[in-house]
């Protein structure tokens, strides 16, 4: 529960906030499969949820939800060959990859908060 409240503030308030439950859902031991197939599942609840709230409050108009199809679907493709890849790789290969992501994002993401890109 606790992994799932403190996943859901960081990616509610951040923006790329998802790399936190994907590292989470490896330091669990999970196999890399089990992870790309855990974190789409938690993305299409918590997707619903937001376009649900938005939804109801009138914050979504039309072109958003052509664009959040349009970009959904595209994503398809890329979750499929990453389920593809991990499968062929070693458990160290997808966990040395995996924090090479989360650098790299958190790199980023502290340059952007100092203002330098």
């Amino acid at each position: 529960m606790a992994l799932g409240i403190v996943s859901g503030l960081v990616t509610g308030g951040t923006p790329g906030g998802g790399v936190v439950l994907t590292a989470a859902l490896a330091a669990l031991g999970l196999a890399p499969q089990a992870v790309i197939a855990t974190d789409a599942a938690i993305s299409l609840v918590v997707g619903l949820v937001k376009v649900a709230t938005f939804q109801a409050l009138g914050e979504l108009p039309l072109e958003a939800w052509v664009f959040a199809l349009v970009i959904g679907l595209i994503a398809i493709p890329g979750v499929m060959t990453a389920r593809w890849l991990s499968a062929r790789m070693s458990v160290q290969l997808h966990t040395a990859l995996l924090d090479a992501a989360i650098l790299a994002g958190g790199a980023v993401l502290a340059l952007r908060g100092f203002g330098w890109m």
